[in-house]
């Protein structure tokens, strides 16, 4: 046969046999006398099995190995394909995290709410302590707080103790009064001297370490860093990074250490 008769048997194209024989996957037979090659049953076969592999998801590069696996045996031919099937699992689970987010997004986009990386609740939690900001600068630490948690939702680091404490406090009109106000005392600090506001930076330090978000995030650390932070919580300020400092002493204090 010659190679548009075995492509056209095997369901495939000439210059897909050409590209299996250019990785190797394909060996490529002796050419007549007239120059074309002569393809015979075995290679077909061999062709047709290539191609049910690749339907079947198994990557071009992989394809020899398991060929190969299939008749040596058993044993190397179990690991190679237990490997890609935990791989396509691997995918769809992935793919399955993607339509869930694209969902989220779409039925945002079509109700006119915004598209956030954010659960709802927590949107809607958020609009509410933005609602309840008096000023400016409690509002600009609302958006920062939102910023925050927007990062950390996108680095997977978003607890859901936190989201459940975060949502309720804004159900609370008391708590949300008190927490819009925290936030701006936090911005405050924004572009002062450190050494000439410290009494204030401890203030908050001390009445952020109330906060129960704040102690669910701390529980979880066994030994306190060096430094907390300060890129995930995006306070690059010098005088929020001496708050974060002041914290970090306050719970030593706290720990005896």
């Amino acid at each position: 046969m010659r190679i548009s008769e075995v492509a056209g048997a095997a369901g495939t194209t000439p210059r897909a046999v050409r590209h299996y024989h250019r990785l190797g996957i394909l060996p490529e037979p002796e050419r007549r006398s007239n120059g074309y090659r002569d393809y015979g049953t075995a290679d077909l076969l061999r062709l047709m099995r290539v191609r049910w592999l690749a339907d079947a998801g198994v990557p071009l590069s992989a394809i020899p190995g398991v060929l190969r696996s299939a008749s040596t045996g058993r044993s190397e031919l179990v690991d190679d394909l237990s490997a890609l099937v935990a791989g396509i699992a691997d995918q769809q689970a992935k793919l399955a995290r993607q339509q869930g987010i694209l969902s989220g997004m779409l039925e945002a986009a079509v109700a006119g709410e915004r598209v956030s990386p954010l659960p709802a609740p927590l949107v809607n939690a958020f609009d509410r302590m933005l609602a309840g900001a008096p000023d400016e600068q409690a509002r600009r630490g609302v958006r920062h707080d939102r910023e925050v948690f927007e990062a950390m939702a996108l680095r997977g680091a978003l607890d859901e103790r936190v989201i459940d404490q975060f949502v309720a406090m804004t159900g609370d009109e008391q708590q949300l009064a008190d927490a819009v106000q925290l936030t701006s005392r936090v911005m405050a600090l924004q572009g002062k001297d450190p050494a000439a506001i410290q009494p204030e930076i401890d203030a908050v330090a001390a009445l952020l370490l109330t906060h129960p978000m704040v102690r669910t995030l701390i529980g979880d650390l066994e030994e306190l860093p060096a430094e907390l932070g300060h890129d995930e919580l995006m306070l690059f300020d010098p005088a929020q990074r001496a708050l974060v400092r002041s914290m970090l002493t306050l719970l030593r204090k706290e720990r005896g250490q």
